[in-house]
């Protein structure tokens, strides 16, 4: 019965010629050579997905399942308990709510043919008419922290979404635009240069770490757009633990002063850029479309897909686990 189902599952794991490196290691934990061979064969699955004939404008087409499997791979996700907990964790409450598929790409494998910002927008697009519950995102942050190695990019920065989702980042994320447009403005200052156009930057955004790297080409070069006088206003305003950091000095006094005297900051209050109070766009946004905490993470109504994605994806990395053991036994 486990050849026949693998038979079955055969095809799923051929998808891409690289999958069997998620599973290269019989040992629960990671190990920086495995990293290594992850990373490198990411790339050549990556270059093979280019020249593939059942390819669209450069990227592969495959299934939800395959697609999210290479993800993981992308991410160095080379734990079998991670993985099975982070498949899990995409059925959950908090894998509706933070889109959490979509969110994963963003982060360790966005399309290259596609601005990033454009792909973070269509993000928030699905994500920001949903609610989180907090219940939700502590007890996933829990399933993270027991499975998965802390160090691992892909599990930092969702660990820290689902930190600070409540406190901060769902107001940023899609509460904040300039004069009361409908458009986001975090899409929108991120696509003002090509140093912070790239999951790079948005990662080190997300996590708080590695900023220092981007003090030049981001912080204080900045452009002197709405959305940046807002989005600053508005980071200040929700994240105490920025407030008085050097590099959110430099920020700040960019803005205030350079942007004051630039002909494309006219029209905007540049002065009070520092005072760390509530921005105009959050105070529209809470008046007239507020997200209120809720006892349940809001989804999307659709299909129950919930148990056929955990089993097909369950069932195919514990088989592809115990074969590869086999063979090397």
């Amino acid at each position: 019965m486990i050849f026949r189902a693998f038979n079955w599952l055969l095809p799923l794991l051929l998808a891409s010629s690289t999958m069997a490196a998620i599973f290269g290691s019989s040992d629960d934990s990671s190990s920086s050579s495995s990293s290594s061979s992850l990373s490198s064969s990411s790339s050549s699955s990556s270059s093979s997905f280019k020249s593939s004939p059942s390819s669209e404008n450069g990227t592969a087409v495959n299934s939800p399942e395959v697609d999210f499997l290479l993800t993981l791979q992308s991410a160095s996700i080379s734990s079998m308990s991670c993985l099975i907990t982070l498949v899990n964790l995409t059925t959950s409450p908090v894998g509706d709510c933070l889109g959490l598929t979509d969110l994963s790409n963003l982060i360790s494998r966005p399309a290259t043919n596609v601005s990033f910002s454009e792909q973070l927008d269509d993000y928030l697009g699905t994500v920001c008419s949903l609610n989180c519950a907090q219940e939700d995102l502590d007890e996933a942050r829990g399933m993270l922290g027991q499975s998965c190695d802390e160090q691992n990019g892909l599990v930092q920065a969702l660990d820290k979404v689902m930190e600070r989702y409540s406190s901060s980042y769902k107001t940023l994320a899609c509460q904040v635009s300039f004069n009361a447009t409908t458009d986001l403005c975090l899409p929108s200052t991120l696509n003002t240069s090509d140093a912070a156009n790239n999951n790079g930057f948005f990662n080190s955004l997300v996590t708080g770490t590695n900023l220092d790297q981007y003090a030049d080409s981001v912080f204080k070069s900045a452009k002197c757009t709405g959305c940046m006088h807002e989005m600053f206003k508005a980071a200040q305003y929700t994240t105490p633990m920025i407030r008085g950091q050097e590099l959110t000095d430099a920020f700040g006094n960019h803005l205030m002063y350079d942007c004051a005297s630039a002909p494309e900051g006219e029209g905007i209050n540049w002065g009070d850029t520092m005072d760390q109070q509530i921005p105009s766009a959050l105070q529209v946004s809470q008046n007239t479309n507020p997200y209120g905490s809720s006892r349940k993470s809001g989804a999307v109504a659709g299909p129950d897909r919930g148990s056929n994605w955990t089993s097909i994806l369950t069932s195919t990395v514990l088989i592809a686990w115990g074969t590869m053991v086999a063979v090397r036994v």
